[in-house]
């Protein structure tokens, strides 16, 4: 699955990327301050799903499957 993505679709995925990082960020941070694993649980999917859009936005094509599970590869 090698389908090139244009300016406006990287200019997306970069948003997602940085909007997703924010809030996972945020759960990481929130999650041991209150005392409670769901936030950071959430925080740690969160900067996953960033990475995952940062890479789909530096690449700028859709990732494999494979590439979706570690995308820091």
């Amino acid at each position: 699955m090698q389908n090139k993505l244009g300016p406006v679709q990287r200019i997306f995925a970069a948003t997602l990327a940085i909007v997703w990082g924010g809030a996972g960020t945020l759960g990481l941070i929130a999650g041991p301050i209150y005392g409670r694993w769901g936030p950071a649980l959430a925080g740690i999917f969160g900067v996953w799903y960033a990475t995952v859009w940062a890479r789909v936005a530096i690449s700028a094509r859709l990732l494999t499957w494979r590439e979706m599970l570690i995308p820091w590869r």
